[in-house]
């Protein structure tokens, strides 16, 4: 009997397996770079949320960033706003810490904080603002410099970029470890205000949370006795 050689032992990868991840692969590689190039807004729309879904599932999500990191060290403008754009929503993800750190993106996304187009600064410091709710993610962000590029920003024209920019150094603020650094900036009224609201959101937040907790827990409880009488 002529043994079948698609079969494979327990643990082992099939030949199939192996060509499926090099070829989505290949796919994710091939796809990244001409979407951002297109002069269309709405093409370079359509391009980010499709990366932004495919970078939910974290083996993507891995090619997808080394591509990005590609595109933010070259020198298209709009293709750098994009990719920073993608940057800022896989920052969100629970598994992007790792990712971001061991592809580079962070001292990338950091020395563009310094770029002269305001479009590219909006996105990183969008991206940079939402590294900085995570512990890791700041130390790693305070040691590549950011801290006094974000200070240099917190005056500037574009509300956005302000926002995000007071959003960084608020959590930078909130760290024991780094918190002095920003010592400078704690009398700024911009800062002031801002970090005000945080707090009253982060609190108003906890409340939810708890009183979300406590209802659902008396609520299953009810529902439990109900199913046992």
């Amino acid at each position: 009997m002529i043994e079948d050689l698609s079969s494979n032992v327990e643990g082992e990868t099939t030949f199939s397996e192996k060509k499926s991840t090099s070829t989505r692969h290949q796919a994710l590689t091939t796809a990244v770079n001409p979407p951002f190039d297109r002069p269309d807004p709405i093409g370079k729309e359509i391009a980010n949320d499709v990366f932004c879904l495919l970078s939910v599932y974290e083996e993507n999500a891995i090619t997808i960033v080394e591509h990005l990191v590609r595109i933010l060290r070259g020198d298209d403008v709009g293709a750098k706003a994009a990719a920073g754009d993608v940057m800022w929503d896989i920052s969100s993800y629970k598994y992007s810490s790792a990712i971001l750190q061991n592809s580079g993106a962070i001292p990338v996304l950091v020395e563009l904080l310094k770029d002269e187009n305001i479009d590219v600064k909006e996105k990183v410091a969008g991206a940079v603002a939402q590294l900085s709710h995570d512990e890791a993610d700041r130390t790693v962000l305070a040691d590549c410099g950011a801290i006094p590029c974000l200070i240099t920003m917190l005056e500037d024209e574009s509300d956005e970029l302000r926002n995000n920019v007071t959003e960084a150094l608020i959590n930078f603020s909130l760290d024991p470890l780094i918190g002095d650094q920003i010592s400078c900036v704690i009398d700024n009224p911009l800062f002031q205000n801002m970090h005000d609201r945080v707090i009253q959101m982060r609190a108003s937040d906890e409340y939810l949370e708890v009183w979300f907790r406590e209802h659902l827990d008396i609520s299953l409880r009810h529902i439990s006795i109900k199913q046992l009488t």
